[in-house]
C-alpha cells in the first residue's frame, strides 16, 4: 500500500507506481488505457497523468480492497482532483469502472502464469494458434504456409503433474479394486433391464472419471474397428462397460453379480450374434474400464502427494531453503530439505542424475547444477503461491542453469527429474508415515479372537487355508486371494506354487504384522507353518522371497484402505454440534480431574519464550494414547490451509491455554500469567491474525467436548447425542478465484441467460438446468447435491430439499457465469432469491447456502480450468497491405448497387441477415453452415464459437458492405445501423466484437483469394483501370497504353529471369539455399533491385508500384517451378 500511494503528487494526482506495473504485467499506462474502450470523444484526450490516477485507484479498490483504511484518505484526495478535470460524474464513473475491469483482467492473466492452490491438477491449458500466411503467387493462387508449432514456455510449476505421474503410477498400482464395495456393485446391476442390457449409473460414472453415458460410449468407440461396432447401439457399449467393471474391479464380490453377468452376456451375445465382434467390444470395454480407473487413482494420488509434501511446508522451511542461494544463483540443498525427504543430500543428487542420461554437463559443473535443480524442485512442489521473493530467487537460479548447461531441451530434462525426486521422496516418507500409523490402528482393532479364529484353520501338517478374516482385511475374497497376491512377485516359480502355499505364507505373515501383541497365541503355530514352507519348497532363497512378497501385500493390503480413509479426511473439516448443557457436564467432569498441583506443575512448564507443550498431567487426565492422533484430531476442526500447516506446539500450546482457562478457572491466579505469556506466543506464530487463533481455539474446544464424551457417555453421565459433521472447506486466492470465474465467462452467451430465466417455476425456483450440468461436467442433479452439501455443516441445510439447493446453485451460477447478461435474469433471480429465502426462515443458513454453492462453483470450475475438454485451434491469416488491398479491389471491381439493393431485402425483422446468394455465389460459399464453421476457425473465444449462425453470417454481411460495396453505403447503411446494435446486444463485449468482425474480414479475404484466382480477366481489369495515366518510354517519348504495358512486362521477365539466376549460380557456394523458400526470398530481393535499377536509368516511366508487384509474382513463379540449387543458371 505503502509504495502505491507515496507517488501521489501535492494535487492529488497519482504517478503510476512500478508495484502496480509490474503486477499488473505492464510497462506503461498506455498499454492499459488503449484497452478502455470508451466512445466518448473526450476520453481520448485525457493526458498520462489522468490516466495514472485513475488505473492507481484502480488497483487499490480491486486489488488492495481490504486495505482500504490505509488508503482511503489518498483515494478522496485523487477522486476530489478527478473530479475537477473531468467534470462530468458520470463519465468520471464510467472510466473507473472500465479501469477497473482492465486491471482485474490484467492482473488475472498474470495470475493465470503462477501456480495456484490447485497446481497440482495439471498443465493450464492453451489454445493452440496456428497462424496461416496467404500470398497470392503469379497465377493469383493463395499459398498457406504453416509454421512449427511453437512450444510453451516452462512455468514455475509446469513440470510438476509430470513429476508426479511415474510415483502416482506406482502408488496406484495395487489400488483400483480396493475402492469397489458391496453398495456400489448392488447400485451397478440395479441398472439392468428386463431384456439384460444395463445402463450406466452414477456408481459407474464416478469410478471410472466419466461425466457422462454420451462421453463412455463415445470414448470406447475409439478403441474399435468394425463398422458394426462403430454404429453399435449406445445400450451394447453401456452394457460391455458394466460387465467389464464388475469382472475387473469388483470380483471379490462375485457372488453378488454372477447371474446378472451371464445374462447380460446373453443379451450381447443374442444382439450382436457375431462371437468376434463381440469379442472386440469386450476387449475395448475391458481397456477403456482400466485405463480409467487405473488414471483415476493416479489423479488421486497426485493430489496426496503434493497436498502430504505441502502441508508440511511452513514459510519458515521455504525461506530456511533460501537462505542457501549463493551469489551466481545456485544453490545448496539444506537440511531442513533432507529432513523432509528423511534422504541425504548425496542420495537425492545421486537419484536425480540417475535419471539424466547426457554427458553434455561438465563434470565439475554437475553437483552445484543438480544441486540448485533439487532446491527448485522442492520449491515448485512445496510452495502453492510462490511470494514475490521467492519468483526472484527461482528466476535468478533458472538464469544460473541456463548459462552452466547451455542447452534449453537439457534444462527442462534435469528440472523435471529434481521434481520427480521430491515427489518420490516425499511419497515414500508420508507412505511410510501413514502406513505405520495404519498399522499401530490395525493391531489395536484385534481382537484375540480374530486371532484365534485364524490360527484354527490351520492343518495337522502346518499349512493354513483360506481364512474369510483375513480375506476380509485384507480388502479380496478368499477365491481371488491368491491370484491378488501372485502380482506381486515377477518370479515364474512363486506364480505357480501350490495355493496352499500362498495362503499358508501370508497367513504368517498377517498375524506377525497385526497380532503381535499376542504373539504367546501363535508363536508355536508359526513355527509350525514355516516347517511346513521348508519342505514343500526346498529351497532357502525361494522360500525368503514367498514371505518378504507376502509380507508385502499383507502390508499394503491392511493399511491401504485405512490410508486412503485418512488422506479423504485430511481434507474435510469437522464440526461438532453440542449444546450448553453438555459443554457444562464435560467442564465439570475434567474439573474433577484436576487439583492445585497439577495447575503449578503445568504452568512451571512453560518455555522462556511462552510455549507449553502438552504436559503429561494432561496426557494422563485426558487419556490421550498418542500426542501426534490428538493434534491430528484437533485439525480436523480447522478449515484454514494455513492453521493446519502450523507446527504442533501452536497446537499444543493453544490446548492447553484453553484448558487453564475455561476449565481449571478456578486457579486463575496460578495460571494468569503464565496464559499471557503464551498468548503473546501464540499471537506472533499466528502473525496476529485474530481469525486464525478464534479458529484454533475453537478446535481446541471441540476437540476437548468430543474427547470427554466418550469417558462421560461411558458413566452414563450425558445422554444427549453430539453430532460430528464433516464439511470440506475450500481455500483459494482472490487471484485463482478471478481467474477460473472469467474462464467459465469466456464461453457464457446471452442465450444462457434466456435459456435459464425461461425454466423457472412460478413459485420462483429453478432445477438444475442440463445447460449448467453440460458446462461444469456434473455427471447428474444428485451428484450436484452431494457435491454441495460437503461445503455445509448445518444438518438442516444438508437434510434440506433439493429444489432449494438446486435453486441456489442457478442463482449462484447467474450471479458469477453469467454476470455480464445481468439484465437478462436480475428480475427472475430477485423472485428465486425471494423463494430461497421464504423456504428456509434463517439468514444464516441462507448465507452458509451461498457460500457453499460459491465453492462448489470454485471446484468445478478448477476442475474445467485444469483440465479443459475442448481444444481450440486458431486460424490466423496473414497477409500484408498490398495482398489485402489487391484482395478487396478485385472484388469492389466487380460490385453492382443492385447487389447492395438485393442483399437489403434479405434483412429478417429481427435485423439479422441471411447468407444471399449473390455472395456465396461470387465466394463459392456451399452453404451458411460451412460459411459459419470456417469463419468460427479464425476465433480463440468459446463465447464467439457458441454464438447462434444468425449473428455470424449478420456479421459478415456487414463486413461485406463495408469492404465489396462501400462505394454504394447510401443503399445499405440504414439495414447496417440496424443490425450493428444487434450483435452487439447478442455478443455483449466490445473487444469480443472486435475479434468477430476480424474473423469476417479474414474469410473475406480467402475466399476473396479464390474468387479472384478463378478469374481470367483480372490482369486485363487491372490494366484497363490504370489506362487514364501517361506512360513515357526511355526516349521521352508517350507511349501508347499497349506499348506501356508490353516494356514494363519486359522489365518483369527479364528481372524475375535475372534474379533466379544469380540464385542459382550463388546456391553452388552457398548451403542456406538449397531451402528452397529462403532462397524464393533471396530471388524477390535481387528482382526488386533490377527493377529499382531500370526505373533509375529511365528505361520506363510506368507505374513503378504495379511493376514492381508483377516482378515479385513472376520471381516466385520461376523460383517455384524451376529452380534446382545447385545448377548452373541456364
Amino acid at each position: 500500500v505503502d509504495k502505491v500511494t507515496k507517488t501521489q503528487n501535492h494535487d492529488g494526482s497519482f504517478e503510476i507506481s512500478k508495484l502496480i506495473t509490474d503486477n499488473i504485467g505492464v510497462t506503461t499506462t498506455e498499454n492499459i488505457h488503449s484497452l478502455v474502450r470508451i466512445k466518448d470523444e473526450r476520453v481520448k484526450k485525457l493526458d498520462t497523468k489522468t490516466w495514472n490516477t485513475f488505473i492507481t485507484l484502480a488497483y487499490c479498490n480491486k486489488v488492495l480492497g481490504k486495505h482500504e483504511a490505509k488508503w482511503k484518505v489518498q483515494n478522496e484526495k485523487a477522486r476530489e482532483w478527478l473530479h475537477n478535470q473531468i467534470k462530468d460524474d458520470k463519465l468520471e464513473k464510467e472510466i473507473l469502472e472500465s479501469c477497473e475491469k482492465v486491471v482485474v483482467e490484467k492482473v488475472s492473466e498474470t495470475t493465470k502464469e503462477q501456480p495456484s492452490l490447485f497446481g497440482w491438477v495439471g498443465q493450464i491449458f492453451d489454445d493452440k494458434d496456428t497462424k496461416v500466411q496467404v500470398k497470392p503467387d503469379t497465377k493469383g493462387k493463395g499459398k498457406e504456409v504453416l509454421p512449427e508449432e511453437k512450444k510453451p514456455e516452462a512455468g514455475f510449476i509446469s513440470n510438476i503433474a509430470e513429476s508426479i505421474k511415474s510415483t502416482a503410477i506406482e502408488l496406484g498400482k495395487h489400488s483400483v479394486k480396493s475402492t469397489t464395495t458391496k453398495d456400489d456393485v448392488k447400485t451397478v446391476v440395479s441398472k439392468q433391464k428386463d431384456d439384460g442390457s444395463i445402463e450406466v449409473s452414477e456408481t459407474i460414472c464416478k469410478q471410472l472419471d466419466a461425466p457422462s453415458e454420451e462421453k463412455i460410449v463415445n470414448t470406447v468407440q475409439k478403441y474399435v474397428t468394425t463398422e458394426k461396432l462403430k454404429d453399435a447401439k449406445p445400450s451394447w457399449i453401456t452394457t460391455s462397460v458394466n460387465i467389464s467393471y464388475l469382472k475387473n474391479l469388483a470380483d471379490k464380490h462375485e457372488g453378488e453379480w454372477k447371474e446378472k453377468y451371464d445374462k447380460a452376456r446373453q443379451y450381447l451375445a443374442k444382439e450382436i450374434n457375431n462371437p468376434q465382434v463381440e469379442e472386440e467390444l469386450m476387449k475395448a470395454s475391458d481397456k477403456f474400464v482400466v485405463d480409467q480407473s487405473t488414471r483415476k487413482v493416479i489423479k488421486d494420488k497426485k493430489k496426496a502427494a503434493v497436498l502430504a509434501i505441502r502441508s508440511k511446508t511452513s514459510e519458515e522451511t521455504v525461506n530456511t531453503a533460501l537462505s542457501t542461494q549463493n551469489d551466481d544463483g545456485s544453490f545448496e540443498i539444506h537440511e531442513t530439505i533432507t529432513k523432509e525427504l528423511d534422504n541425504t543430500s548425496n542420495d537425492l543428487i545421486k537419484k536425480a542424475q540417475s535419471y539424466v542420461k547426457s554427458d553434455k554437463i561438465k563434470p565439475e559443473k554437475r553437483e552445484s547444477i543438480f544441486k540448485t535443480a533439487i532446491t527448485l524442485g522442492y520449491l515448485n512442489t512445496a510452495m502453492d503461491n510462490p511470494t514475490k521473493e521467492l519468483a526472484e530467487k527461482y528466476n535468478k537460479a533458472r538464469e544460473y542453469l541456463s548459462s552452466q548447461i547451455g542447452d534449453a531441451k537439457l534444462e527442462e530434462e534435469i528440472i523435471k527429474s529434481s521434481s520427480k525426486v521430491i515427489i518420490d521422496k516425499g511419497s515414500e516418507k508420508v507412505q511410510k508415515q501413514s502406513r505405520i500409523a495404519a498399522l499401530e490402528e490395525v493391531k489395536q482393532s484385534t481382537t484375540p479372537e480374530a486371532t484365534q479364529a485364524v490360527v484354527s484353520k490351520q492343518k495337522d501338517d502346518g499349512s493354513f487355508e483360506v481364512n474369510e478374516e483375513i480375506a476380509d482385511k485384507l480388502s479380496t475374497s478368499s477365491d481371488s486371494l491368491v491370484t491378488s497376491v501372485t502380482t506381486y512377485t515377477k518370479n515364474d516359480k512363486l506364480k505357480t506354487i501350490n495355493p496352499l502355499i500362498w495362503s499358508t505364507a501370508i497367513s504368517m505373515q498377517y498375524l506377525k504384522n497385526t497380532a503381535s501383541q499376542y504373539e504367546g497365541d501363535w508363536a508355536d503355530k508359526y513355527k509350525k507353518a514355516r516347517n511346513y514352507l521348508r519342505t514343500q519348497i526346498n529351497d532357502e532363497s525361494l522360500e525368503k522371497e514367498l514371505l518378504e512378497t507376502s509380507d508385502k501385500y499383507v502390508l499394503d493390503s491392511v493399511t491401504r484402505k485405512l490410508v486412503k480413509q485418512k488422506e479423504e479426511k485430511a481434507l474435510k473439516i469437522r464440526i461438532l454440534e453440542f449444546d450448553e448443557d453438555t459443554k457444562k457436564a464435560t467442564y465439570s467432569y475434567l474439573i474433577e480431574k484436576f487439583n492445585v498441583d497439577d495447575v503449578r506443575s503445568i504452568c512451571s512448564s512453560q518455555g522462556n519464550d511462552g510455549l507449553i507443550t502438552l504436559h503429561k498431567i494432561i496426557i494422563e487426565r485426558l487419556k490421550i494414547n498418542n500426542t501426534d492422533n490428538s493434534i491430528t484430531s484437533i485439525k480436523s476442526f480447522v478449515s484454514n490451509q494455513r492453521l493446519r500447516a502450523c507446527k504442533d506446539t501452536v497446537f499444543e500450546t493453544a490446548l492447553t491455554i484453553y484448558i487453564l482457562r475455561h476449565v481449571l478457572v478456578e486457579y486463575k491466579n496460578e495460571w494468569s500469567t503464565v496464559c499471557e505469556r503464551a498468548d503473546k506466543w501464540l499471537k506472533e506464530q499466528l502473525g496476529g491474525d485474530k481469525k486464525l487463533e478464534a479458529e484454533l481455539l475453537s478446535a481446541c474446544e471441540q476437540y476437548l467436548i468430543e474427547e470427554t464424551i466418550t469417558h462421560l457417555n461411558s458413566k452414563v453421565v450425558v445422554t444427549q447425542d453430539v453430532e460430528t459433521i464433516h464439511k470440506v472447506t475450500l481455500e483459494v486466492s482472490d487471484e485463482t478465484r478471478q481467474t477460473v470465474f472469467k474462464y467459465l465467462q469466456s464461453r457464457a452467451i446471452i442465450d444462457d441467460a434466456h435459456v435459464l430465466t425461461k425454466s423457472q417455476h412460478g413459485d420462483g425456483s429453478f432445477a438444475l438446468h442440463h445447460s449448467i450440468i453440460e458446462h461444469l461436467q456434473i455427471p447428474s442433479t444428485d451428484e450436484s447435491i452431494k457435491g454441495l452439501v460437503r461445503y455445509v455443516g448445518q444438518k438442516g441445510l444438508k437434510e434440506c430439499d433439493k429444489s432449494i439447493w438446486q435453486t441456489a446453485f442457478v442463482i449462484t451460477y447467474l450471479r458469477i457465469v453469467l454476470v455480464e447478461f445481468e439484465k437478462e435474469w436480475s428480475v427472475a433471480c430477485d423472485k428465486a432469491k425471494k423463494c430461497v429465502s421464504k423456504q428456509l426462515g434463517n439468514s444464516k443458513l441462507e448465507e452458509e447456502l451461498y457460500k457453499a454453492c460459491d465453492q462448489y462453483l470454485i471446484e468445478k470450475a478448477v476442475e474445467l480450468y485444469n483440465s479443459p475438454s475442448l481444444e481450440v485451434s486458431v486460424v490466423r491469416l496473414e497477409v500484408d497491405d498490398e495482398t489485402r488491398n489487391a484482395v478487396f479491389d478485385g472484388l469492389k471491381s466487380h460490385a453492382k448497387v443492385e447487389d447492395a439493393r438485393n442483399i437489403c431485402k434479405s434483412q429478417t425483422k429481427n435485423h439479422s441477415f441471411i447468407l444471399h446468394k449473390i455472395i456465396s455465389d461470387q465466394l463459392k460459399i456451399t452453404s451458411s453452415e460451412d460459411a459459419v464453421e470456417s469463419l468460427k476457425s479464425y476465433v480463440g473465444s468459446l463465447r464467439l464459437r457458441r454464438l447462434d449462425k444468425s449473428i455470424w453470417i449478420s456479421a459478415f454481411v456487414v463486413t461485406y458492405f463495408k469492404v465489396v460495396l462501400v462505394e454504394h453505403k447510401s443503399e445499405w447503411s440504414a439495414a447496417c445501423d440496424r443490425t450493428k446494435p444487434w450483435i452487439s446486444q447478442q455478443v455483449h463485449n466490445a473487444e469480443l466484437e472486435n475479434e468477430l468482425y476480424s474473423a469476417c474480414e479474414q474469410y473475406l479475404i480467402k475466399q476473396g483469394c479464390e474468387f479472384l484466382n478463378s478469374q481470367t480477366t483480372i490482369t486485363t481489369e487491372v490494366t484497363k483501370r490504370m489506362s487514364h495515366s501517361v506512360a513515357i518510354g526511355s526516349d521521352g517519348g508517350v507511349l501508347t497504353q499497349k506499348d506501356a504495358y508490353l516494356n514494363s512486362e519486359l522489365i518483369v521477365v527479364g528481372a524475375a529471369a535475372r534474379a533466379k539466376c544469380k540464385v542459382k549460380l550463388e546456391s553452388a557456394q552457398n548451403k542456406t539455399l538449397e531451402d528452397v523458400s529462403k532462397a524464393t526470398d533471396l530471388a524477390v530481393k535481387y528482382a526488386e533491385d533490377e527493377v529499382n535499377r531500370l526505373f533509375a536509368v529511365n528505361v520506363t516511366h510506368h507505374n513503378k508500384d504495379d511493376v514492381l508487384l508483377r516482378a515479385r509474382r513472376a520471381t516466385k513463379f520461376l523460383m517455384d517451378e524451376y529452380y534446382k540449387p545447385g545448377e548452373d543458371c541456364c
